[in-house]
């Protein structure tokens, strides 16, 4: 039981990122599309491989047709999960356009594996998988990890080497697992170092929590119908204000006409009774008597 127990743990863990991740809203991006499909890949390779050890402890036999194609899926799972990994360093590295090409090969690998017969070899108890279909799977892993690391050498940079932190993570957990396998074969690893990427993938994607978003967008337009309704007040009492100044400066050229008038009748007056007392002191010189 042993032999599954990293198996078993992978399972529970990636079923708990798969409830975790697609129970929250989350951004329309690639990088999310592409690692929902490596999440479900994972998850179903995993249920395969834990259905591949109960019909071992069924003592079904390993020329079982069952147990065959059990184990054809399972190196479907590698290859189908290293290709869409090389996917996501492709997209993350700008370099989208081989992509399609890792998509063309993954179909005709999978033709492959499933026509090419299956064979295995029974070592200390253990059934090991052998044939063409297992080599090939080791050269596109090989050539998967060549180019993604080339293309993580071409654009790394000092603001974005924590994007590429699960393709460092599987080339130093890839060379631990083949270590420790030579050692004890009998661990199955691989579905656990996938497991382990894939939470470094979950970490290290550009995916904010929307609830903040959403959140920081209610806020924002606040601000801004606030904005609004300030600047309406402002203007809507600026002119009151310039009503009431034209209403004042009326009033006042009307009071200006009003005092203008009186002024001028009062001069009128003044200047009248002054032009008389000069008529009057004229005459009195002249006629003293």
């Amino acid at each position: 039981m042993i032999n599954m127990a990293f198996t078993i743990s992978s399972l529970i863990f990636n079923a708990i990122l798969f409830v975790f991740f697609f129970s929250k809203p989350k951004l329309s991006s690639k990088e999310n599309e592409i690692f929902s499909k490596i999440l479900i890949c994972s998850l179903i390779g995993i249920i395969i491989e834990v259905f591949s050890f109960i019909l071992v402890r069924l003592n079904l036999d390993e020329t079982h047709t069952l147990y065959v194609f059990t184990n054809k899926l399972i190196l479907m799972y590698y290859a189908w999960w290293g290709t869409l990994f090389a996917n996501y360093i492709g997209k993350i590295s700008n370099h989208e356009k081989f992509n399609l090409l890792y998509n063309k090969i993954i179909i005709i690998l999978s033709i492959i594996l499933i026509i090419c017969p299956l064979s295995f070899i029974k070592q200390n108890e253990l059934i090991i998988p052998s044939g063409i279909s297992v080599y090939l799977i080791y050269l596109m892993s090989i050539i998967y990890i060549i180019i993604s690391v080339f293309f993580m050498l071409k654009e790394i940079k000092k603001d974005n080497i924590r994007k590429y932190i699960p393709l460092i993570g599987l080339i130093i957990f890839g060379f631990i697992v083949v270590f420790v396998q030579l050692i004890y074969p009998q661990l199955l690893l691989l579905s656990f170092v996938h497991t382990i990427i894939i939470y470094l993938v979950y970490f290290t994607l550009e995916n904010p929590d929307l609830y903040l978003i959403k959140e920081l967008t209610q806020t924002k337009s606040y601000l801004e119908q606030s904005n609004i309704d300030k600047n309406n007040f402002i203007y809507e009492e600026t002119k009151d204000q310039i009503k009431v100044i034209k209403e004042i400066k009326k009033d006042l050229k009307s009071y200006k006409g009003e005092y203008e008038g009186t002024i001028t009748v009062g001069s009128s007056y003044i200047y009248s009774k002054y032009k008389l007392a000069d008529v009057l002191s004229n005459f009195s010189k002249d006629y003293p008597s």
